[in-house]
């Protein structure tokens, strides 16, 4: 039986996982790991196909990154394309690779991405799936609340617990947790009235004492529990459902972009914008006049 090259050499297994440990130390999502890993492996699978050897990053010659890169633009998306160049010129850099290979790669042309606006649900479509979230578990009903009228990322909902959840004489607000959002930032997000009964009533209905707000069947719900839960629900992502709480606040709040930064976690608007911050009971108020 023909014994299956390994992908990578043992050295560039560690040292795609110092770089990994490099980029979780920064803050970065974990979307973003989950990407970069995935490019990483496409690019050593290229790379040890194309030399019939083990990957190794020490090893590439100058031409192979511009090889790559015109490999990537014929056969991958043109956003997929430029995510991998740029993870290949970060991975470089990181590493300290010079000479021939790392000007080489500094000056790889970078496909130019058409930009478009964020991509929400319908209004239509949104009104009528909402219609059908009647008679669903308490749970669901309040986790979507919270994507669609709060503006949240499917992992702060996952990671959310009991003792987020705050109530005043203004009203709930959640606080997401800085691990949670991207870059560390921890903030509080004002909740909709409904978002707030429904939380309440499901937490009645458990007779547990785990911490966690959201439990899946087997404990912790998790991020993938939720993509999950929108697509049963609503058939798209929750990124969606987040594009579409932030476009709706705009209509109804068009002057509102520093609100709409702090609900949404953004770490600025413009370097001036970034020091305006907003009350929290202000912010509910404009929550309130989210309609779909």
């Amino acid at each position: 039986m023909k014994s299956v090259s390994p992908l990578a050499t043992e050295a560039e297994r560690t040292r795609a996982d110092a770089f990994r440990a490099s980029l979780e130390a920064k803050g970065r999502t974990k979307n973003t790991l989950m990407a970069y890993q995935s490019d990483w492996r496409v690019l050593a699978a290229w790379h040890s196909k194309e030399r019939r050897r083990p990957f190794d990053l020490m090893t590439l010659e100058p031409g192979d990154c511009t090889r790559y890169a015109e490999r990537l633009a014929r056969s991958t998306a043109t956003s997929t394309a430029v995510r991998r160049i740029l993870f290949l010129r970060a991975y470089v850099r990181w590493s300290g690779v010079g000479g021939a290979v790392g000007r080489e790669v500094e000056s790889l042309n970078i496909p130019r991405v058409e930009r478009k606006g964020p991509l929400g649900v319908p209004t239509g479509i949104l009104k009528k799936r909402l219609e059908g979230l009647r008679r669903a578990p308490l749970r669901d009903r309040a986790i979507l609340e919270l994507l669609l009228f709060g503006g949240f990322r499917a992992s702060e909902v996952a990671t959310l617990r009991r003792e987020d959840i705050q109530s005043s004489r203004a009203g709930a607000a959640a606080r997401v947790r800085a691990a949670a959002g991207k870059g560390f930032r921890e903030r509080v997000v004002p909740l909709s009235p409904r978002a707030s009964r429904l939380i309440r009533s499901y937490l009645r209905e458990r007779t547990d004492g785990d911490p966690i707000l959201f439990r899946g069947k087997r404990g912790k719900l998790s991020y993938s529990g939720v993509y999950r839960l929108v697509r049963r629900y609503f058939k798209t992502t929750p990124h969606r459902l987040r594009h579409s709480f932030a476009t709706e606040y705009l209509s109804k709040n068009p002057r509102d972009l520093e609100g709409l930064a702090q609900i949404l976690g953004h770490s600025s608007i413009s370097t001036t914008w970034s020091y305006a911050r907003r009350r929290v009971d202000e912010l509910a108020r404009s929550i309130g006049r989210v309609r779909y």
